[in-house]
């Protein structure tokens, strides 16, 4: 049975400006110059289905957002998208259970012997995320929560979508392409909003994008997205 732990509601204040820190959070990819396009490998629609939220126990966060950990992670470090190498830090499983899609979340999980910070963007209901901690702080195996707390946390002012009365997506290794279905010249901002993915699902909780400034009627650009594991959302602002 998940705990329940202290959590703290956001000022209308704060909420309004996580949208920036949101943005910080995520990673840009570079949008390829001119006449450049991005030479696929293996090509498919875009993998836009979404790890099913793990059913262990944990720390509930908020109402319905489950923390299990911490525990010892070695591989590459994505959440600032230098993929260094990192031996034994700490990581934490994190899964939404609920029905709530969050847009960002900064939480702390203590053990006896340490304080680890994490942040997460794109906690979508019905998804599990690995998250690594912030600072690279070692941990050991068998660690124990022995308290959590989630201080920021924000949801979307438009639920997440993948505009697909919009566009269509394919993606390759290390790329994707986007396709205007509109029948019109779109001349907005597109973004398109998308996580690594491991063997567990999706991995980081950082969220990468690619943006691009317009795209004609049936026009498809691939794009570089070294990153790419699952497409979460797409947004268009004229």
């Amino acid at each position: 049975m998940a705990q329940t732990t202290k959590r703290t509601g956001l000022t209308k204040a704060l909420a309004a400006g996580l949208s920036a820190v949101f943005l910080l959070l995520c990673g840009c990819a570079r949008a390829p110059v001119p006449g450049e396009a991005a030479a696929p490998t293996s090509s498919g629609a875009v993998q836009t289905d979404v790890p099913a939220a793990d059913k262990t126990d944990g720390t509930e966060l908020l109402p319905g957002v489950i923390v299990s950990g911490p525990y010892p992670f070695s591989g590459r470090f994505v959440e600032d998208g230098s993929d260094e190498e990192v031996e034994d830090i700490a990581a934490v499983r994190l899964t939404n259970t609920g029905g709530e899609d969050y847009q960002y979340l900064e939480f702390t999980v203590v053990t006896q012997t340490a304080s680890y910070a994490f942040a997460a963007s794109s906690v979508h209901a019905g998804t599990a995320m690995t998250v690594l901690n912030k600072e690279k702080l070692p941990c050991r195996e068998g660690e124990t929560a022995v308290a959590a707390e989630c201080p920021v946390h924000a949801g979307y002012q438009t639920p997440p979508s993948m505009l697909g009365d919009m566009f269509e997506l394919k993606q390759a290794t290390g790329s994707f392409s986007i396709r205007n279905v509109t029948g019109e010249d779109l001349a907005g901002t597109i973004t398109v909003y998308y996580k690594c993915t491991d063997e567990n699902g999706w991995f980081g909780g950082i969220t990468f994008r690619t943006v691009l400034n317009g795209l004609a009627a049936g026009q498809e650009q691939w794009m570089p997205a070294e990153h790419m594991g699952r497409v979460v959302f797409v947004t268009y602002e004229e």
